[in-house]
């Protein structure tokens, strides 16, 4: 029987050096909301949403796209890393349908019992200390190879880790963004040994860059001790369908922010509401496609708040933990306008960051109804083709038994009876007929060998990839031969989906990738 804990929430977030009174608005922890699909019911959801270069987006953009994630994990009903993938991949399409195309860093989590599963894209990272030992996700934070992935919105599809913690009693896990990443170990082993969670972000203060976001988790056992942070509450929102079972929902359009002319602190401003998105149609399955990623450069999102209020000491100040109530977050809807949040011992303002212009690439789909119908035309021609061909071929076979018995047979002189016009016909006719054929054949195998191709080169790749594995899936270095496997492998399922070769390679690539 799974062990059940309680998990207590606190976070920081550092704007031009100074700590504020307000979590990061892509932070978010919640349990499942009364429509939550069965299999999810008893799980607890965080998430970690920072911008992946120096932009300006609202607060409100990175609040919704949190409160999407939570949605389609609560929404979806397969495994939990199957709706953290769903999760990521659903704010990844999301982001795409922005003219603007924001990237994004995103960490997620989800508890279940004593297990703890991650998902992550970007420069991002968990850390947890258990006992004396610093446990983290990933596991080389040093290595670029492995900590570089492309954040969310960048590229075809997104690049996606998994991970997996057993956690106890006592421990404490920590969700940093890229400005924490270069931290020694022992550093932060110790700051994350503090007594209670003020104590823990205190230290993590410290640590801090100028424009930090992070997030702490304390496990307990249920009736424990307070250790100064909030209890995560049931979502408020009705949970949506993955991108896998529904049409792809768009996100929240970035909100410009209200300029302030004053140097001295003074009120947030009111929070404009976002031009809620257009509806969109129902999209066809998009089975993600792996490609080999470039290394990304790492960048510190960059939020501009002079309005925001300072703590009592001019250079550091003390973290306020708030707490997750019903309510706090606004319910977010595809087809509403988001409310602004209400609970916080302070307003959001509309940070922005600078918009990162770009064309929007086109997501790479399953054939359309268009090409469908291109194929069936096309094996409709062929086979038309092909039953041409038969009739001239028994056409010939019939007029070769009749000039067999029809033409007289050579003369004693060894001279055949027939005119030399009709010889010369037939010497030319028997070639043409024999090219005709060939080159019927040839168009006729036109699809069948576009699969072949596409089916050696995943299978080599799967090969190859197999050998460098061996039992285990920790090199790096092989992961891109197991991502061109599965390209490969997708592009012969177009043509023979069901195809038990394809099948099988499929299968070994994504459990490789997963692992």
């Amino acid at each position: 029987m799974p062990v059940e804990l309680q998990a207590w929430v606190g976070h920081l977030l550092v704007v031009g050096g100074r700590a504020v009174r307000i979590p990061p608005p892509g932070a978010l922890a919640e349990t499942a909301p009364k429509r939550a699909a069965r299999v999810r019911e008893g799980d607890v959801f965080f998430i970690l949403v920072t911008a992946a270069a120096e932009t300006h987006l609202p607060a409100v953009f990175f609040q919704e796209m949190a409160q999407l994630g939570a949605d389609v994990y609560f929404g979806s009903s397969g495994t939990i890393t199957s709706g953290l993938r769903d999760t990521l991949t659903t704010l990844h399409h999301a982001l795409l349908e922005q003219a603007e195309r924001p990237q994004l860093h995103a960490l997620a989590l989800v508890l279940r019992g004593e297990e703890l599963y991650a998902a992550r894209s970007g420069r991002i990272f968990a850390g947890l200390r258990q006992g004396e030992t610093l446990d983290c996700f990933p596991t080389q934070r040093s290595d670029p190879l492995v900590m570089n992935l492309p954040p969310l919105g960048s590229g075809s599809a997104p690049e996606i880790q998994l991970g997996r913690f057993t956690v106890a009693p006592g421990q404490t896990l920590l969700l940093g963004d890229a400005s924490l990443i270069d931290t020694p170990d022992d550093t932060l082993l110790s700051a994350l040994g503090g007594a209670t969670i003020p104590a823990v972000l205190d230290q993590i203060k410290t640590l801090a860059g100028t424009q930090t976001a992070a997030s702490v988790i304390h496990f307990d056992a249920p009736g424990g001790s307070d250790p100064g942070g909030a209890i995560p509450q049931p979502s408020v929102r009705t949970p949506h369908a993955p991108l896998s079972r529904s049409s792809k929902p768009a996100a929240p359009a970035p909100v410009p922010a209200a300029p302030v002319t004053s140097s001295a602190p003074a009120a947030p401003a009111p929070i404009a509401a976002p031009v809620p998105p257009a509806p969109l149609p129902p999209a066809p399955v998009n089975e993600a496609e792996k490609t080999v990623l470039p290394l990304e450069s790492q960048v510190v999102a960059r939020v501009d708040h002079p309005a925001m209020p300072e703590t009592s000491t001019p250079d550091k100040a003390a973290e306020i933990v708030t707490p997750f109530e019903p309510g706090h977050v606004a319910p977010f809807s595809l087809d509403e306008e988001p409310a602004p949040p209400s609970g916080s011992t302070a307003p959001f303002a509309p940070e922005t960051l600078d918009d990162m212009a770009g064309e929007q690439e086109p997501m790479p789909r399953g054939p359309s109804p268009l090409q469908q119908a291109r194929l069936t035309l096309r094996r409709t021609w062929r086979n038309g083709l092909r039953l041409t061909l038969a009739a001239i071929v028994g056409t010939l076979d019939f007029l070769t038994r009749t000039l067999n018995n029809v033409l007289p047979q050579p003369g004693q002189d060894g001279k055949q009876g027939i005119s030399t016009n009709v010889a010369i016909a037939t010497a030319i006719l028997i070639p043409v007929v024999i090219v005709v054929v060939v080159l019927g054949l040839t168009l006729s195998d036109y699809d069948r060998s576009d699969f072949e191709t596409y089916l050696e080169r995943a299978q080599a790749a799967h090969d190859e990839a197999k050998k460098l594995s061996g039992e285990n899936c920790e090199s790096v270095a092989v992961r891109p031969l197991w991502t061109e496997a599965l390209r490969q492998a997708e592009l012969a399922a177009k043509y023979r989906p069901n195809d038990p070769n394809v099948l099988v390679i499929r299968a070994d690539a994504q459990n490789y990738l997963d692992c």
